[in-house]
């Protein structure tokens, strides 16, 4: 059995090293993983170089690219794919994750994949909540515009 860790980023647009968010969800998929897990740092160009910095292991991983938790979700099918999993680990915040699970798990559905998520906990506002909340029933709206945007960049 494969796994595939899917270590989800946040910046919310603001200079300087890794956001406390970020941060929190990077040492708690440190702690869930185990050396047969393939991880999979997901986050914005400049943000995946300062997750993996923090990571602070030898072990060997995936760094993917993307800008929205759609995105992130999208690349895991082709994640999944390439690594053979049949089970992927979300690790996002605790107020992420609800939606965030339920995005990845409906890019893999016509695949047998088990997923489940783990939340981080750490640093979070109203503000947070209310976007989660309001962006629930985007779900599937999110996922096909970023689907497009894979096929774009595929071509």
């Amino acid at each position: 059995m494969t796994r595939l860790v899917l270590v989800l980023g946040y910046s919310p647009r603001r200079p300087g090293g890794l956001h406390p968010v970020c941060a929190s969800r990077v040492e708690h998929a440190a702690s869930r993983v185990v050396e047969e897990d393939v991880v999979v740092l997901s986050g914005t160009v400049g943000e995946v170089e300062l997750m993996a910095a923090a990571w602070g292991s030898s072990r060997v991983f995936v760094r993917d690219r993307a800008r929205r938790t759609a995105d992130s979700a999208v690349a895991a099918v082709r994640l999944v794919e390439e690594a053979g999993a049949d089970d992927v680990l979300v690790v996002t915040s605790w107020w992420h994750r609800p939606r965030a699970s339920l995005m990845v798990r409906r890019a893999l559905r016509r695949r047998p994949v088990r997923v489940t998520g783990s939340g981080a906990q750490g640093p979070w506002s109203v503000f947070q909540l209310a976007r989660e909340a309001g962006c629930f029933p985007l779900i599937p709206l999110h996922l096909a515009l970023a689907r497009r945007r894979e096929r774009r960049r595929a071509t």
